[in-house]
């Protein structure tokens, strides 16, 4: 029994590409936003290495948590998402091109899909702060003071991403799959503060000794399990199939 469940754990890595049904589906690209937000059902900040031990959840629901993934704010961060483009498009002189979902060739289960492209070798990654956006402040630090737990740090008096925080996580997964060697970091809090922009360089060290590891065990500890007992007695051939 045991050889066929890890059988089909290493076909279904295999063959992962071939599960993603819309290549516009930004549920693949959060699987890698898991490695540092999961801890007992809460979304945290943790450090990449403590997803897989110190996590308790059942396997189905990190998955639910992953696939079914909606807010008010990530609802305000989609509709927030073009006014930002065309502000950080006039800010910089530069054209911002529309993209899809890009699939890791080794690791087809890692997906992911740029906000942009700039140029051949550059991707636009924007967030918005919906948290901060019904301030009256307008000042970019000093809402930072008030609303400290954000993507943003404010150290020293400058400003930056958070590096421990997840979407660190994601632009450098997003680079490593795409192949792009810098990152346009876009912050939008509303049309009265200065929208932010960082350039966030590639770490392909990170990428591949901090995240994949940790995301191909998760993968085969909660995902790969999950398909399995989701497609149990019905046509596996329909998922996993020779080509």
């Amino acid at each position: 029994m045991y050889d066929h469940i890890s059988g089909a754990l290493e076909q279904l890595i295999r063959k992962a590409n071939l599960l993603i049904e819309n290549e516009n589906n930004n549920a693949v690209e959060c699987l890698m936003n898991i490695v540092s937000r999961f801890n007992m059902g809460k979304r945290t900040n943790l450090g990449a290495t403590w997803i897989i031990r110190k996590t308790s959840l059942p396997g189905n629901f990190a998955v639910q948590q992953i696939v079914i993934f909606s807010t008010e704010a990530t609802e305000n961060d989609i509709a927030k998402e073009s006014v930002a483009i065309k502000a950080f498009e006039k800010k910089q002189n530069v054209t911002v091109t529309n993209t899809g979902l890009w699939i890791h060739k080794d690791y087809g289960f890692l997906g992911a899909s740029p906000d942009g492209l700039v140029g051949t070798d550059t991707i636009v990654e924007v967030k918005c702060l919906y948290s901060c956006s019904k301030l009256e402040e307008t000042g970019l630090e000093k809402i930072l003071r008030f609303k400290k737990k954000t993507c943003l740090q404010l150290k020293d008096g400058k400003t930056s991403l958070n590096r421990r925080h997840s979407y660190c996580y994601q632009v450098q997964g997003t680079l490593n799959i795409a192949k792009r060697s810098k990152c346009y970091f876009v912050v939008y809090i509303n049309d009265a503060v200065p929208l932010y922009r960082e350039e966030i360089e590639i770490d392909i060290n990170f990428w591949e000794h901090e995240m994949v590891p940790i995301l191909i065990t998760f993968y085969k500890m909660c995902i790969a399990p999950e398909i399995i007992r989701t497609i149990s007695g019905k046509d596996k051939s329909v998922l996993i199939r020779n080509t």
